[in-house]
């Protein structure tokens, strides 16, 4: 999905996805890290899944949107937030969004001079309908809202992992 309002492009990516009893119960790293890996990135096949996507479309489907779909989109740089909308809330603690941001970062190529990527964002659907009257009576501004939350959690090194469900608690 895109959306744009001026210089601000949202592609969002949905996953319906849950992380199983198994994996959970297991308390190994490396068996959370390689689901996340497989539901997120790419696939025990090789198939790109959510993160991947994201960077698909950002280098892929995103300039030819603008070029020949989006017209009205003016010379400035556009700023690009990848959001990655998610179902389960087993996915909304601390690390996960911050471990496939770093494989986001990785998996991506090079991108269009006019963009300047974000870094991924991770939010519940549930989240995302609590505040649709907010962000549609304009008490919340979601690019606003990202931007704080991006700056909050690059302001400390203890900070990089906050989810930003949790960063939404406090707003």
């Amino acid at each position: 999905y895109y959306a744009r309002r001026n210089n601000r492009v949202f592609v969002f990516e949905f996953k319906d996805v849950r992380l199983d009893s198994q994996t959970i119960s297991s308390c190994d790293f490396e068996t959370i890290r390689q689901k996340l890996y497989n539901t997120f990135v790419f696939n025990e096949e090789g198939k790109p899944k959510g993160v991947k996507q994201l960077a698909n479309v950002i280098e892929n489907k995103l300039p030819e949107i603008i070029t020949r779909i989006d017209t009205t989109v003016s010379d400035a740089v556009l700023k690009v937030y990848p959001v990655l909308v998610y179902s389960d809330a087993s996915f909304d603690i601390e690390g996960i969004n911050y471990y496939l941001n770093g494989e986001f970062r990785r998996v991506i190529g090079s991108v269009d001079d006019r963009f300047q990527v974000k870094d991924l964002v991770m939010v519940n659907l549930n989240m995302l309908m609590k505040l649709e009257n907010y962000f549609r009576n304009g008490k919340i501004d979601l690019d606003k809202v990202v931007n704080e939350y991006l700056a909050f959690k690059e302001s400390k090194e203890t900070l990089h992992t906050v989810p930003f469900n949790k960063y939404l608690f406090q707003y």
